[in-house]
């Protein structure tokens, strides 16, 4: 099937780039005025040169113990969309893998494909050309100049599967690290793939995270589809990712989170309820349709709503009404 790539988070260089929208996320007894008082931007201001004085300030508010910046590209109208979380003081952090710190690294080929592949994904993006085809359990893009590349990421798979999972626990070059769960994706051995990345969700950096997220949640759609190759990706993981500080952790916890509640299992909808519910709602509120809808979507699988219905609910602009009943007792 064809589906649209979640949006990417860049690092944005300075210049006339303007903010479509700032959304806030995890308070829950930290005043949201206060946040977005610290914040001090709204849509329709410049994008930030950097997040270090938005990060200071909203630190210095009481309650706050920490804070994720992250400006995302790019919205409905081609602007810039910037969020900002928060762990309040009375939340534990969260425990990752400690980085590691071995020589291992990717050789060169899969370096410069790598480049190439961020340089023809910003291109799509900016071009409103993002599709995909999920249903081989991995992405192949719509645009050629992106397919292209995943195409040798097939056979970098098929002839370096080893080195791609060794660096992928033992690297201590987080950017060899994130590649290598980019590419072990499209490895044809998806039980050995899928331990892989269970093994990089943990891991301490947020872009080796965020594109083993990714990789599962395609995974977890075709394993769907294919119970007989008994691929088994578990929710634990992504369940912990929704309530992150990070929002690329939410972001792709949700994408994740979407691929496993399609079967309504009972169990998973259930858990949910009983300790998502509070970031599902403030991500199903966020101003952009791309990163709200996926949130959305979930609560209302919650909430017992089929799909069809929830789809209808989103087009008549109805979440708050599909939100009051995912959260109803």
């Amino acid at each position: 099937m064809m589906q649209l790539l979640p949006a990417l988070v860049w690092a944005l260089a300075a210049g006339p780039d303007t903010l479509s929208s700032v959304d806030l996320y995890g308070m829950r007894t930290v005043p949201e005025a206060a946040v977005r008082a610290a914040v001090g931007l709204r849509a329709g201001d410049p994008a930030p040169d950097s997040s270090g004085p938005i990060r200071a300030r909203v630190l210095a508010v009481r309650g706050v113990a920490e804070v994720d910046v992250a400006q995302v590209c790019c919205s409905e109208d081609g602007g810039t969309m910037l969020y900002v979380g928060i762990r309040e003081a009375a939340t534990p952090p969260t425990v990752r893998r400690p980085a590691p710190t071995g020589a291992a690294r990717l050789p060169a080929e899969m370096v410069a494909a790598g480049a190439a592949f961020e340089s023809a994904l910003m291109s799509a993006v900016r071009r409103d050309a993002a599709g995909e085809d999920a249903s081989r359990g991995y992405s192949l893009a719509q645009d050629s100049a992106m397919r292209a590349v995943q195409e040798r990421f097939i056979g970098f798979a098929a002839r370096g599967l080893p080195l791609l999972g060794e660096v992928l626990r033992t690297s201590a070059d987080a950017g060899h690290r994130a590649l290598a769960a980019q590419i072990v994706a499209y490895g044809a051995d998806r039980k050995r793939v899928a331990a892989a990345l269970l093994h990089a969700v943990e891991d301490p950096d947020d872009g080796v995270r965020n594109n083993a997220v990714r990789a599962l949640a395609l995974l977890a759609g075709w394993a769907r589809e294919h119970p007989e190759a008994g691929v088994v990706i578990p929710s634990a993981p992504f369940l912990r990712l929704v309530d992150s500080v990070s929002w690329s952790d939410r972001n792709k916890g949700v994408f994740a989170l979407m691929a496993l509640t399609a079967t309504r299992d009972p169990a998973l909808l259930a858990e949910l309820r009983a300790r998502s519910l509070p970031s599902l709602v403030e991500m199903a509120r966020w101003t952009s349709p791309g990163h709200a809808m996926g949130p959305f979507l979930v609560l209302a699988r919650v909430a017992g709503m089929t799909d069809a219905a929830a789809f209808q609910a989103w087009q008549a602009g109805e979440r708050e009404a599909v939100i009051a009943r995912a959260s109803a007792p």
